[in-house]
């Protein structure tokens, strides 16, 4: 038997701390003192009913009084020793060393720690496995696929015309989690607590069993909802097919040579920021913002022309003057003399061709009913430009106003805009070397 140097408790031999106060017992035991020669040995004294101390219910031993446990067995002196149903279930496992003890000692015989004195381990911030396999089990709605592994996040493009900061911010900021009605599992409700697991579910985080705030990370990102399209903005190539095309997301857009949503660098006949798009109250409206060159929309049907008004057909661009009634009789007068010659006819308009350099090239007087312009047929021809159709278009005398109309030409004509335009799906707009189709 080894006893403890400490206390004076014998151990059962084996043992590596002592039983009664859990200090580590030497290695090397005391020796035994000289026996002589002639010396009688005295045998151990037998116990008696009046000095004797408990008896162990495991063994059988009786041990000295004041004893907590078998110095035999180890088992507690206190109370009878649990009956096991194999050597393995009256053991008890150290929580620090993991190995087993004999289910009544105080302390472990390989590490020293003082059994069922163990701390409960600290709650994380993050659920563990099982719970939040539970969680993702009680909110499907709150789920949404992960990106690849290994894979960077992407943010995507900010539609032309929306803000660069608040197309960021959408793309980082992710919105509340919707509240889910379905009950949370029995599983879950046991893990975290009955009165927690809602409001884990719900993003609201909840109280451990410890006491700490237990802070959930969202189940899963939402997606943002798609901004707003209020038009689409379509680029027309010479050919006539569609190009490059871009989705208007803001209520104002601006198209122009370096400033705005929408650039056309290398265009000499637009003006840094030229044309302007606006939306609001469920109407679309176009406003030049150049005075130099303008807008120009393609006609739907016949307008009313107004003094000055400029309109495109082909490559030519004209400007039409009403002409008054001064103007009508020209007849030139000579020493007293009318000058003899052809009768003029009376005009009420007058058609102005603009040149690239400012200046006018031709003028045509309107005196007949209408005026048609093309590019074999008509009263004006233009045999060059191969962007007109052979009839293209007609001035008609109205009243009170003169009409544009065009005559179902190819590349069709187009009115300079004064003031802002009221805008309909499928307007072509013309401005510098563009043509562009406005889809709302």
């Amino acid at each position: 038997m080894a006893r403890c140097s400490h206390c004076g408790t014998v151990n059962r031999d084996g043992a590596v701390f002592c039983q009664n106060c859990g200090q580590r017992i030497e290695d090397t035991p005391p020796k035994p003192a000289p026996v002589t020669a002639g010396t009688p040995v005295a045998s151990a004294p037998a116990p008696n009913a009046q000095g004797a101390g408990p008896k162990c219910a495991s063994c059988g031993t009786v041990n000295a009084p004041g004893m907590n446990f078998c110095k035999m067995c180890g088992s507690s002196l206190a109370a009878p020793a649990p009956v096991a149903a194999d050597a393995s279930a009256a053991k008890i496992i150290c929580t620090s060393c993991g190995k087993q003890t004999p289910s009544g000692f105080a302390f472990c015989q390989h590490c020293g720690h003082k059994i069922g004195a163990a701390a409960p381990k600290p709650v994380t911030s993050q659920p563990s496995s099982a719970v939040a396999a539970t969680m993702m089990a009680d909110a499907p709605s709150l789920t949404a696929a992960a990106p690849a592994s290994g894979s960077a996040p992407h943010t995507p493009t900010p539609p032309a015309g929306m803000p660069r900061s608040s197309a960021g911010q959408a793309a980082s900021v992710v919105g509340a989690p919707a509240a889910t009605n379905k009950p949370p599992s029995a599983a879950f409700a046991a893990t975290v607590g009955p009165g927690d697991a809602q409001a884990i579910i719900d993003g609201m985080g909840a109280r451990a069993p410890g006491g700490s705030t237990v802070r959930t990370s969202p189940v899963a990102d939402q997606t943002l909802p798609e901004p707003r399209v209020y038009a689409t903005l379509v680029v027309v190539r010479r050919d006539g097919s569609d190009g490059d095309s871009v989705r208007i997301s803001s209520t104002t857009f601006d198209v122009g040579r370096s400033e705005g949503g929408l650039n056309f660098a290398e265009d000499i006949y637009l003006a840094p920021r030229h044309v302007r798009l606006s939306f609001e109250n469920g109407t679309a409206t176009a406003r030049a913002l150049d005075a130099v060159n303008g807008v120009y929309v393609r006609l739907r049907g016949a307008v009313d022309l107004s003094p000055g008004d400029q309109f495109l057909v082909g490559k030519e661009v004209i400007r039409f003057e009403p002409v008054g009634a001064e103007e009508r009789d020209l007849a030139v007068i000579e020493h007293g003399v009318r000058l003899f010659g052809t009768v003029p006819r009376e005009s009420w308009g007058r058609l102005r061709q603009l040149t690239a350099s400012g200046t006018t090239r031709d003028v045509w007087n309107i005196s007949r009913a209408d005026l048609v312009l093309g590019r074999e047929e008509g009263d004006v021809t233009f045999p060059d430009d191969e962007f007109m159709s052979r009839r293209h278009a007609a001035v008609r005398r109205g009243t009170p106003k003169a009409k544009l109309e065009d005559l179902n030409s190819s590349n069709g004509t187009f009115i300079r805009l004064r003031g802002e335009h009221v805008l309909r799906s499928g307007d072509l707009l013309r401005f510098g070397d563009q043509l562009l189709r406005v889809e709302l």
